[in-house]
C-alpha cells in the first residue's frame, strides 16, 4: 500500500517535464511527459495516474519508483 501511496503523491504534486527528463534523460523524458499530458486529457489527472504506471514496463517502473524513494518526495 506505501508503494502505492508514495506513487499517487509524487504524480500528484511533484511530476512535471523537469522531473520526467531528470529521471528518464531528455529523449525519453520528454516522452514521458507527453505520454502523461496525452493521458491527463483523456481520464483526467486521477485517471492518467494509473494508466501511466500500466503503461510502463516493469523495467521504467523501477527507475520511476526508486527514484521516488531516494529522493523522499
Amino acid at each position: 500500500m506505501e508503494q502505492i501511496t508514495n506513487y499517487f503523491t509524487f504524480m500528484y504534486r511533484k511530476w512535471n517535464k523537469k522531473i520526467s527528463q531528470e529521471i528518464f534523460g531528455p529523449i525519453m523524458g520528454e516522452h514521458f511527459y507527453q505520454k502523461w499530458t496525452k493521458l491527463t486529457e483523456i481520464y483526467n489527472e486521477y485517471g492518467a495516474m494509473a494508466k501511466f504506471w500500466d503503461e510502463l514496463s516493469e523495467g521504467n517502473r523501477k527507475i520511476l519508483y526508486d527514484y521516488i524513494t531516494n529522493k523522499k518526495n
